[in-house]
């Protein structure tokens, strides 16, 4: 199977790049979905995207051979593409990714330097083969991890008023437009547990996801008066 058969930025939703790209400072961001399915996207930059395709965290054949497409520096890119666009060619609206759990993986700078990861250990640059049979794996057992740290953390339900806590902190700006400022220690700490978002408990999930909708409005607040 080749490959780039899966690839999502294709003539359907390329865009067309305002300044010249490269993958010098390329990353690879990972969404995870509780059901087990891992959106995989290869960014540029903050702007565009060369890849995007959806697979089950346990196909290590697949995962590898995408890992190496996107890994390889002497492939040039066929089309460049957004997040967005992609998602809305899917008919998927973009917002439907606040309940995924994101991760990414980033290039090195350095000369000759592999990718730093979030699964406790770095890619090196050589031997693709077997970086890519890492990534694999790692993809496969990453959500097992996260949802550990679930149970761990949900504490048979305890950790419930916790976040009730935190959501009462959060809602008492009063007016305040640069509350943001005073609570960003309490939201560093909860946006560490991100993790939460795919908890087997639903009333854990929607008040983690009401914790990222209330921090969102915290900040475009004090985003909107500093200007």
């Amino acid at each position: 199977m080749d490959v780039r058969n899966l690839n999502l930025v294709n003539r359907d939703t390329r865009v067309i790049p305002n300044y010249s790209v490269s993958k010098k400072e390329a990353s690879i961001r990972l969404y995870f979905n509780r059901e087990g399915k891992v959106l995989i996207i290869g960014r540029i930059d903050n702007n565009y995207i060369h890849w995007a395709s959806f697979t089950n965290t346990d196909d290590k054949e697949l995962n590898a051979a995408i890992f190496k497409y996107i890994a390889d520096e002497s492939i040039g890119f066929e089309m460049v593409s957004s997040e967005r666009a992609i998602l809305e060619f899917i008919k998927v609206p973009y917002d439907a990714l606040d309940i995924w759990y994101r991760t990414e993986l980033y290039r090195k700078r350095e000369e000759g330097a592999g990718w730093e990861t979030p699964f406790g250990h770095n890619y090196g640059k050589n031997a693709i083969e077997l970086t890519a049979s890492s990534f694999a794996y790692d993809v496969s057992k990453h959500l097992d991890v996260l949802l550990r740290r679930c149970r761990f953390r949900e504490a048979n339900g305890l950790y419930e008023s916790v976040l009730d806590y935190c959501l009462c902190e959060l809602s008492k700006d009063g007016g305040n437009v640069f509350y943001y400022e005073c609570v960003v220690d309490l939201i560093s700490m909860l946006q560490q547990e991100q993790y939460l978002i795919l908890s087997d408990q639903e009333q854990i999930r929607e008040k983690y996801f009401r914790f990222r909708k209330e921090v969102s409005r915290l900040y475009n607040q004090c985003q909107a008066a500093s200007r």
